[in-house]
């Protein structure tokens, strides 16, 4: 039977396919098509990512579980629709840890918060035994199971998904399939690559936690929070973008769930498809050449690939395209084949056959660019090849009969033969790195990769040879560039890390102690703010400069962060010598620093901690360290040694902190008011709101202790738009009373410089529906003189809309006239320090009169605070004070109680609060 090549190349196509050979060539063909047609989508869910700066603010790994509680509550409070928290929690950490875990967790609804699940052998011998990891129970009750496993395909990458799996009794399903509500979902189906993953708004885990995020980007959306950190070892291969994090897979997973699934062409039109192209192609060929014939088959792939995009991209069909191709191509090579006489296949043979034989040392040997040698088993040199000439500075020498070991270092001169080369032969290695020699005694490093054969029955090796000098000079650079910081050029957190580790693990090189100083920049975020990252960039570099020439060849200088340094240094008495040094770091800052004709000046807090004494550890010896600094920071103390006390501080502050947001969300905080009465017509006209919180377990917290939490933890915005709204509301009903009063609120330094203030004001003030010019709002000396342009904008752009602003505790800051007459206050404030002892001290009194009078040559109204005595009263009264405040007239009181107080005030001129309680 005569079979035509239309039918040969059918049935070798259908045998290909039938042995899986064209199955890796179709997934390439299809991962082409998601390359061609990639596009991104408007997708409603956010990733929230566990990335490197995430990992480097919160300074260790695994996170305490108080983390993701507070990110949790975070996502919970913008308003998200459900969330996939893709972090493994099967294994116990510290039961306080875990609590707050289950307590976020136990907030949502159980549905809305899915937990990752995943099976895996229970051993590494092959059995079929799999075992199921799953959440702790307490989160298992709150949460849903949701699968994480995801099978590769044959070459290894990531290209279809599980919509379940269900094992002893334990079901878990994909999360996007619950976040979309499928219904009947395939069991697994392909996920579309051509969707591209910048196509979801993705947030730093940091970022959230400390809530540098709009709410609104959140809202009703769907969460994914994942590890994409490359440390993490959370990245899988996937077609298209070579790897993604498992995060991002999972949504691409749901986003192709919810553009619709790739759908593959049936069997039949696949069969369809190849019939009638065989037939098509038999006709072709019997009637044309073979220039035609190649037309048409080149015509017919093009055509196959357009089509088969075409329909991916328009309607997510797979149109399988191997088969077809390879169909088209090896018909053409049988149509060949018939067309050549059994002569011309014969000579053909032959001819490639001897120029086979010719080629062996022409074309491999003499022509290669590496360096051949052959030789021995013993390693005496045989022949080489012209670019082995060039690589040792050979000239025209007769190098045969030498031995291997006076060109390539190393090698041994015995009679047996040589390990590297055995270990080749036997494949225990493919490539050995060496030593080489040239003629003139240049070294210089090679790789050498031998061939074992047997040549007319005697052993004989090839070997080639390259030079790698170019990338040993990469590899140096990639090493520098991986154990340094690229700015300053000093080592980096990783080569501090790699530092400590290595001293610590040393028995030997082990010092008996050594001293670890954190340094951070204060203030540096202004700079940066204010003249750019160029500029900030600039006084880095000179910081870095001073601080290496105060350093020894002993001591490791390292930038670890944006505006964080470290010293690492091995001393005979640890305390003094880390004392000492941090001080020369401190007084080399002490000179300002000249950037593109800006004379600035750059201060900065030191922390010290010690090993022993204060951990053993590398990772707590730094986290004692920044607790250091952070002490001497908040306290604005010189270089500080670590306390274990420091640590408690931080525990407490963070324990305030997360209090903190639940006291405002469940209404624990209370305002306070205390009057302020007009001298002139002996009439209340004004009431100032102070905070106060009542802790269930710490009991009483100070109101600056609480304004310093929020400054620092992110929260003072929320606290400071809860006090306005909460104040102007409590003015709404004493003015549906008849009490005709303004309300004055203390405004955070922090605030006045902030840009979006003056919008978010005005939404407070829309949102309790009160009048701007019933508000006053009380601003300090300090939060006017860190940036006073800035500070003036905002206060402008205040009394624009009506809003009265008030100098508070005036003559205890960076008293300056310049900014007081270009400031638009409506009152001044006396500090009730001047104020109590007037009476007692002259230079009080004096103070007092000369800040009143300033002050109304200025055009302000003066506040007294601290007013305890009808004398004190008396004497401000003569000396032309506007009004008074303190415990004379009322201790600051509750809402309810103020009104009351309030209204007995139609008929009596003033009554003391305290008196009537």
């Amino acid at each position: 039977m005569v079979f035509s090549p239309a039918s040969l190349a059918l049935m070798s196509t259908l045998l290909m396919g039938g042995l899986g050979w064209l199955q890796l060539i179709e997934l390439r063909l299809q991962d082409a098509q998601a390359t061609l047609t990639r596009h991104v989508v408007d997708s409603d869910l956010v990733i929230v990512e566990i990335d490197a700066k995430s990992l480097n603010q919160l300074k260790q790994w695994p996170w305490p579980r108080g983390y993701h509680a507070q990110l949790l509550d975070k996502l919970r409070a913008a308003g998200v629709a459900d969330i996939f928290y893709d972090v493994d929690f099967s294994a116990e950490s510290t039961p306080t840890e875990d609590q707050k875990l289950i307590q976020a967790v136990r907030a949502y609804k159980k549905e809305r918060v899915m937990l990752p699940g995943f099976i895996q052998p229970a051993s590494s011998l092959g059995q079929n035994d799999l075992i199921v990891t799953t959440p702790l129970p307490a989160l298992s009750q709150n949460s849903v199971l949701a699968s994480v496993n995801m099978r590769p395909d044959r070459d290894g990458l990531i290209r279809t998904v599980s919509t379940h799996w269900h094992i002893n009794d334990t079901t878990a399903i994909l999360a996007g399939v619950r976040m979309l509500q499928a219904t009947n979902p395939p069991n697994t189906y392909r996920i579309n690559y051509s969707i591209e993953p910048r196509s979801f708004t993705r947030l730093s885990f940091k970022d959230v936690l400390n809530g540098h995020f709009d709410t609104a980007q959140l809202r009703n959306k769907h969460i994914i929070v994942g590890a994409t950190a490359i440390e993490l070892g959370d990245i899988l291969p996937v077609p298209v973008y070579n790897a993604l994090p498992g995060a991002v897979i999972q949504a691409l997973a749901y986003q192709t769930l919810s553009e619709g699934i790739l759908k593959p062409t049936s069997a039949l039109t696949n069969w369809g498809l190849l019939i009638a192209l065989t037939l098509l192609m038999a006709g072709i060929f019997m009637i044309v050449g073979w220039g035609r014939a190649l037309l048409f088959v080149a015509v017919g792939v093009f055509a196959l690939l357009a089509i088969s995009t075409y329909c991916f991209q328009k309607w997510h069909l797979i149109l399988p395209t191997a088969q077809p191709i390879t169909l088209l191509i090896s018909g053409f090579g049988f149509f060949l084949i018939t067309r050549l006489e059994q002569q011309h296949l014969r000579l053909l043979i032959q001819a490639l056959d001897i120029r086979r034989k010719d080629a062996l040392m022409s074309s491999v040997v003499n022509n290669s660019m590496d360096a051949i040698i052959t030789m021995s088993d013993q390693g005496v040199i045989k022949s080489v090849n012209p670019a082995t000439r060039t690589l040792f500075q050979l000239g025209s020498d007769n190098i045969a009969g030498k031995h291997i070991s006076e060109f390539i270092l190393d090698f041994e001169t015995g009679d047996q033969p040589m390990d590297t080369l055995g270990m080749c032969a036997k494949g225990m290695r493919k490539t050995v790195e060496k030593q080489a020699r040239q003629a003139n005694g240049k070294v210089f490093p090679v790789e050498i990769s031998p061939n074992k054969m047997l040549f007319e029955n005697e052993v004989v090796f090839t070997v080639f040879v390259r030079d790698i000098s170019e990338r040993f000079s990469q590899r140096a650079i990639l090493q520098h560039q991986a154990t340094h910081d690229s700015l300053t050029g000093l080592a980096n957190r990783y080569q501090l890390n790699h530092t400590l580790q290595k001293i610590i693990n040393s028995p030997q090189d082990k010092p008996a102690s050594f001293a670890l100083i954190l340094i951070d920049l204060d203030k540096f975020k202004d700079i940066n703010d204010s003249l750019g990252h160029a500029v900030g960039d600039q006084v880095l570099v000179q910081v870095a400069e001073r601080f290496a020439s105060q350093i020894k060849k002993n001591m490791l200088l390292a930038r670890i962060g944006g505006d964080e340094f470290t010293v690492l240094m091995s001393t005979q008495d640890n305390t003094l010598d880390a004392t000492q040094l941090a001080e020369s770091l401190h007084q080399s800052l002490q000179q300002p620093f000249t950037v593109n004709d800006l004379s600035l000046e750059v201060d900065a807090s030191f922390g010290i901690s010690l090993y022993p004494e204060h951990a053993n550890d590398a990772g707590l010896l730094l986290q004692h360290a920044d607790t250091a600094m952070y002490a001497a920071k908040h306290g604005s103390m010189g270089p500080t040694l670590f306390k274990p006390e420091f640590a408690e501080m931080n525990t407490l502050r963070m324990t305030v902190s997360t209090s903190l947001r639940k006291a405002m969300a469940e209404s624990q905080l209370n305002m306070h008011y205390q009057p302020k009465l007009d001298l002139a017509t002996n009439t209340i006209t004004c009431v100032e709101a102070l905070l106060r919180w009542q802790h269930p377990e710490m009991g009483y917290i100070p109101p600056d202790k609480i304004i310093d939490i929020a400054e620092n933890t992110g929260l003072i915005w929320p606290l400071t738009e809860w006090t306005l709204t909460r104040a102007l509301r409590d003015l709404n009903t004493w003015t549906s009373h008849g009490h005709r009063v303004q309300v004055a609120v203390n405004l955070s330094a922090r605030l006045l410089q902030d840009a979006s203030l003056i919008d978010r004001i005005s939404q407070c003030i829309r949102a309790a529906e009160a009048d701007p010019r019933s508000l006053i709002l009380e601003i300090t000396e300090s939060a006017i003189m860190s940036d006073p342009a800035r500070a003036l904008k905002n206060a402008l752009s205040l009394r624009a809309i009506g809003i009265d602003l008030s100098i508070d505790d005036f003559g205890t800051g960076y008293s300056s006239l310049s900014y007081l007459k270009t400031l638009p206050a409506t009152e001044l404030k006396i500090d009730k320090s001047f104020v109590m002892e007037m009476l007692n001290q002259k230079t009080d009194y004096l103070i007092v009169q000369s800040t009143i009078n300033l002050a109304h040559t200025l055009g302000l109204k003066v506040v007294a605070e601290g007013v305890e005595s009808e004398a004190v009263l008396s004497a401000l009264r003569k000396l032309g004070c506007d009004l008074i405040q303190g415990y004379h007239i009322s201790k600051p009181a509750p809402h309810d109680q103020l009104q009351s107080w309030l209204s007995s005030q139609a008929s009596s001129t003033r009554t003391v609060l305290s008196q009537r309680m």
